[in-house]
């Protein structure tokens, strides 16, 4: 079950029920999935006075994530969405219902670390996918700007490959029937994208929120799920890569993807 939450019109903003807010915590490394990873269960295990909110998330990245307070709605805390550096969850026994953002203040030159806990895995990919939506919207940009970068035109190539859990500690391609990738049942996989610039002045890619994957085509975007542990960063000029990882047998929503299919059969992946 997803969260309770509604959507305001006139706020443009999504707000989740059933949200406590475990703590903050500042880190040296503020992009790192390991750091992120070691401060969810650190403060998860520490217990303490955690707080039940309501969190206010924006539908663009001109809005704010705010924190709010439960019984009588005040606000508590408010992150800006351009503030917010990274993002994570963890799929370790009993912490698959936390999710992790990081931000940095530019005064102070520091970064923290806020720690949340959803009403169930779900719930935390749900909330982050939005946060992950408003970093792609970024509708409060004046309109002469819009205008400007509407005029310009950049040209990517976009790889996909997935690999499957080799047993010896690491990951290997899948094999390929011609424009097929031929996935075996309950084996642990990875997503990788590799997105290559091919033409126009060179637009760096600072981060990715990671990959969202579906089963058919055309699949509306509440459908996606939102894969554990995504990895990114530059490989080469021009390029950058993400990966994700993906257990067929925990992702229920995506099982038929993990089914045997007929011979001379093929199914889709968003």
């Amino acid at each position: 079950l997803l969260p309770a939450y509604e959507e305001s019109d006139d706020e443009q903003c999504t707000i989740f029920d059933r949200v406590v807010f475990i703590g903050s915590a500042s880190v040296d490394a503020p992009v790192s999935e390991v750091e992120a990873k070691r401060i969810i269960e650190s403060l998860r295990k520490r217990g303490g006075d955690w707080v039940d909110v309501k969190l206010s998330v924006p539908s663009s990245s001109d809005g704010a994530v705010k924190l709010l307070d439960d019984g009588n709605g005040l606000q508590l805390a408010i992150y800006s969405v351009r503030n917010i550096l990274f993002c994570a969850r963890t799929n370790e026994m009993g912490l698959e219902d936390c999710l992790a953002f990081t931000t940095g203040h530019r005064k102070s030159g520091t970064f923290h670390c806020h720690v949340f806990r959803a009403s169930d895995r779900d719930a935390a990919a749900h909330i982050l996918r939005c946060i992950g939506n408003a970093f792609q919207n970024p509708n409060g940009g004046s309109k002469n700007n819009q205008l400007k970068f509407d005029s310009l035109e950049f040209d990517y190539d976009i790889a996909l490959d997935i690999l499957e859990d080799d047993g010896k500690g690491g990951f290997s391609s899948v094999a390929r029937d011609r424009d097929c990738f031929k996935l075996k049942q309950n084996v642990d996989k990875k997503v990788v994208l590799t997105i290559t610039q091919t033409s126009n002045k060179h637009l760096t890619i600072e981060r990715c929120f990671g990959i969202l994957l579906g089963a058919g085509k055309n699949v509306d975007g509440t459908k996606l799920i939102l894969l554990d542990v995504p990895l990114s960063g530059p490989t080469k000029k021009n390029s950058f890569e993400v990966s994700s990882l993906w257990n067929p047998v925990k992702e229920e929503s995506l099982a038929v993807l993990n089914a045997e299919t007929p011979k001379d059969s093929r199914l889709h992946i968003a």
